[in-house]
């Protein structure tokens, strides 16, 4: 986890915590995550100053799964980020409990719906990428803020799975909001069919 530096807010201001859960393919490369090196990045960090837990997954990278035919839940791996954000609260008394927040690509996005659903009181917001969940989990008033980005070359089975549980989730009151996005590889490719291969890879173009 990161610890922000004191320097960057005010001695009695309370910063957020966020929660970033990794992809099944991402397992033994967090050092490197382009997600975790931007919301620890020294200038962001002057900007918004936040604690930052992105937990590595000891089940091969599932902390949950959803195919469109399948799902899984790996509710171990989900309570044990919890207790660790938990003990963070007790560390760290300048974590600000009303702004708990949680993301994740993939399989770290699946966890994120589980997680949010499942324990509603506890986050503030959660942007969940590239994943879906079952409708079904959600059986408790949502107070949470989702935004959840999909990318449209995404299996269909996600993408309705993303949007049919935003719905569910507005229905029990959640403030929900979804969008798609393109990679910046797909764009490449569809200027120039001649190219091969794209030299772009996994960067987001637009989030």
């Amino acid at each position: 986890y990161f610890e922000p530096d004191s320097k960057n807010f005010k001695k009695d201001e309370k910063v957020p915590l966020v929660i970033f859960l990794h992809g099944k393919g991402d397992t033994n490369k967090l050092a490197k995550h382009p997600q975790c090196l931007t919301f620890i990045d020294p200038e962001n960090q002057k900007k918004h100053p936040c604690y930052f837990l992105a937990p590595q997954d000891g089940y091969g990278g599932i902390w949950c799964g959803y195919t469109g035919r399948d799902i899984h839940s790996n509710s171990e791996a989900i309570w044990s980020v919890l207790k660790i954000a938990r003990l963070m609260l007790e560390k760290y008394p300048d974590i600000d409990r009303d702004r708990i927040y949680i993301t994740g690509l993939s399989s770290g996005g699946h966890g994120c719906w589980e997680a949010v659903a499942e324990n509603p009181n506890f986050f503030a917001g959660a942007v969940p990428v590239a994943s879906g969940w079952d409708a079904k989990i959600v059986q408790h008033k949502q107070k949470v803020g989702i935004w959840a980005f999909c990318n449209p070359a995404e299996q269909k089975g996600v993408r309705f799975a993303a949007v049919k549980i935003l719905k569910r989730m507005a229905e029990f009151g959640g403030d929900c909001r979804y969008s798609k996005f393109q990679i910046a590889s797909d764009v490449e490719k569809s200027k120039s069919k001649k190219k091969k291969k794209s030299k772009i890879n996994n960067q987001y173009l637009s989030l």
